[in-house]
């Protein structure tokens, strides 16, 4: 466990967090520690690598970076010590194999695992703990070239089928607080937001999908007919800034009166109209956050 054997390419590799993150980690919080070889060439052991997959699933769960590495250095993996909570290794496991599945092109395995995740944890628990992870690291596996996009868009299609079946077996909420869930016009990336709507539902709010490349116009419709009081906006991609500014500009000079809530890597590339919200944090978080909105 405690044998330096690993460089810092195969870390990346076995737990999605790219080495510069790892780098820039080790000089502003000392964390990780790894030894050198004889050629000056980081050298991390198993205990360390199980510590840094355990730092990305915090951080992808909501935690900032800062917080997560002194948790981590607190307790060892597997350990809960002076309040520092234990290590999810067992949801770990399961995002890696999710991981390794996607790069076999393994669907049997993939919804195998997936079962395996929500016989054992609870529903919100395998989307914080697996689920989320997961697609951040196949993401990041893409994006540095470690992963065909052919494989990342396979399991996502795959991961997709199970959460939308997860949320038909929701039981219908009437008389209930509802929200309209809907991408910016050409955003295709609708997983998040998904996730949220089941967050909202298990919070006793109605939350009504549009999923992806919502137009503006029938945004509006939807909003009018369903008499909805709020509506969340996700903008993922940075090309969809412009549609994003576009969605607020309309519905803030509407007469309909909404509450707007945004979220998406490209909502931080866009000034907010007075109003509007981005909640932070997690999904759990941000969906407290949302129902708060349509609840008080």
């Amino acid at each position: 466990m405690n044998e330096p054997r690993y460089n810092i390419r195969a870390v990346e590799r076995r737990t999605g967090v790219p080495a510069a993150t790892l780098r820039s980690w080790e000089r502003r919080y000392g964390f990780p520690s790894p030894d050198r070889s004889p050629s000056a060439r980081r050298l991390y052991s198993e205990r360390e690598v199980a510590a840094i997959a355990w730092v990305r699933v915090q951080t992808a769960r909501g935690l900032s970076a800062a917080q997560a590495v002194r948790w981590a250095q607190r307790a060892a993996p597997g350990t809960a010590s002076d309040g520092a909570p234990p290590v999810l290794r067992p949801q770990t496991s399961l995002t890696d194999q999710l991981l390794q599945a996607a790069a076999r092109y393994d669907e049997p395995a993939l919804h195998a695992v997936q079962s395996e995740a929500y016989a054992r944890f609870s529903p919100d628990d395998v989307l914080l703990g697996v689920i989320v992870p997961a697609l951040y690291a196949i993401g990041e596996q893409w994006a540095g070239g470690d992963l065909p996009v052919s494989a990342e868009h396979f399991a996502t299609n795959v991961i997709q089928r199970r959460l939308q079946a997860l949320w038909h077996a929701q039981p219908p909420l009437t008389g209930a607080p509802a929200v309209i869930l809907a991408c910016v016009p050409g955003e295709q990336h609708a997983l998040g937001l998904l996730m949220l709507g089941l967050f909202l539902r298990w919070a006793g709010v109605r939350a009504l999908y549009l999923g992806a490349d919502v137009p503006v116009v029938d945004l509006m419709h939807c909003l009018r007919d369903s008499g909805a009081p709020a509506v969340c906006l996700s903008a993922t991609a940075t090309a969809s800034a412009p549609a994003l500014h576009a969605t607020l500009t309309a519905l803030s000079g509407s007469a309909l009166g909404c509450v707007i809530a945004v979220g998406g890597p490209a909502a931080r590339l866009v000034e907010l109209p007075p109003g509007v919200v981005a909640p932070e944090g997690d999904l759990r978080a941000a969906s407290a956050a949302v129902a708060a909105l349509v609840t008080h």
